[in-house]
């Protein structure tokens, strides 16, 4: 079974230069948190400086895929146009994400208004390849000054093909890798690999406020994944998280 988690992803923390040092960041962490906490979050994640954020009681928890350099700028379909998304594109977008995201153990799918910042937003562009009317590939471009990164990708070969070759030919590009059928092939023909993958990986940040109300929220998966290993009888179950811990016990028809 999948349960949805609910989650915040805290963004854009920054503190103008000459009010550094005011401990203004951690008042801005702890309203996000505060926030968070009324919404009924159970987990809350980010990506940041790093390090920096474990003061806040986050941990690193899940790698961000690498980022491939493309050298040969693929031939595209002539008939696929590559433009900017519009709020209209957005429901076509989100059926390709969801397919993309369809057998990841863990899915982030965009909320309704992260879908309408993300589209009217300066900051990054969001790219669709249109095939007669229809859109079949789609991706986030970021700037050239944060070097101009495509990424989010899901769709069809051909549109992905589409999106590579019309960012490439503006200049130098990167592709973020991500196990969806057609980029793993694209990749492998147009892309070098970056040097030291696992050195240079970056991670999500993750932070559990309260590890017994996670638990409870996963308790469907948790069972059947008990029941799927093939474990018999009856287990008692220590989780510590260095401070505290949670007990429990577990067996084939029930957690508690």
């Amino acid at each position: 079974p999948r349960v949805a988690v609910p989650t915040v992803q805290v963004e854009l923390v920054a503190t103008a230069p000459a009010y550094e040092g005011r401990g203004l960041v951690r008042a801005l962490m702890e309203e996000a948190h505060r926030r968070s906490a009324d919404r009924g979050d159970l987990l809350q994640v980010m990506i940041g400086i790093p390090f920096f954020y474990r003061q806040f009681g986050y941990s690193y928890a899940m790698p961000i895929p690498m980022t491939w350099n493309v050298f040969d700028v693929p031939v595209a379909d002539p008939d696929i146009t590559v433009r900017p998304a519009r709020l209209t594109d957005i429901p076509a977008m989100e059926a390709l994400q969801t397919t993309a995201q369809h057998a990841a153990d863990i899915r982030m799918p965009h909320s309704p208004g992260c879908w309408r910042w993300l589209v009217q937003r300066s900051g990054s562009t969001e790219l669709v390849a249109d095939h007669d009317g229809a859109i079949v590939a789609t991706a986030r471009r970021t700037p050239p000054e944060d070097g101009d990164v495509l990424g989010e990708m899901a769709g069809r070969a051909d549109g992905l093909r589409a999106l590579v070759a019309s960012t490439g030919r503006e200049g130098e590009v990167a592709v973020l890798e991500r196990p969806v059928a057609g980029i793993g092939e694209l990749l492998a023909e147009i892309a070098v690999s970056p040097d030291a993958p696992d050195r240079s990986r970056d991670w999500f940040y993750g932070r559990v406020p309260a590890l017994s109300p996670l638990l409870e929220h996963l308790r469907p998966v948790l069972l059947e994944r008990f029941r799927s290993a093939g474990l018999a009888g009856h287990h008692e179950v220590l989780l510590s998280s260095w401070r505290s811990h949670v007990r429990f016990s577990i067996d084939e028809v029930s957690m508690s």
